[in-house]
């Protein structure tokens, strides 16, 4: 009784996938300035990060921040978006840039999802990370923002 259809399907080889993941850039040991006011948070990225080897310098609001790094330059600056009180990150991180160097390296991590904010983040050459955070991601952003082991830096447009 031999019913029915028989179909087949030719495509081209692909390529191969590698099944071992390979493990994130690693920034040199950096001094971090963290603003953060979640302290679970805080504590979660601070452990991350020092146990990469980098030096964090945890704050919850600017003058805070300001206050803990002594006038000495961070080598970047990693801020939450939605800060207790007016500030937001990024005017955090406009307030570090000024006060220390225009081109001082920034991520901004953050739930939002407003296209519009990370529209406005990446013209003022702000990278941002949403919550919960690929931490492979994360360090591989920190070693290019940072010229770290095998950083990718883009071109100048």
């Amino acid at each position: 009784l031999r019913k029915g259809s028989v179909f087949s399907v030719e495509v081209p080889p692909g390529a191969r996938v590698r099944s071992k993941r390979q493990e994130p850039r690693k920034a040199s040991p950096l001094r971090i300035s963290l603003i953060e006011d979640n302290a679970d948070v805080a504590k979660a990225l601070t452990y991350a990060l020092e146990a990469q080897g980098h030096t964090v310098l945890v704050a919850v609001d600017l003058t805070e921040a300001i206050e803990k790094l002594s006038g000495s330059v961070p080598d970047i600056v990693i801020s939450d978006y939605r800060l207790s009180g007016s500030q937001n990150g990024y005017d955090v991180i406009t307030a570090m840039r000024a006060y220390f160097e225009p081109h001082l390296p920034a991520m901004l991590i953050t739930g939002d999802t407003d296209p519009e904010i990370i529209r406005h983040m990446a013209q003022q050459g702000v990278v941002v990370h949403h919550k919960p955070l690929d931490m492979d991601r994360f360090f591989d952003a920190l070693a290019d923002l940072t010229g770290g082991e095998n950083a990718v830096v883009a071109a100048p447009s």
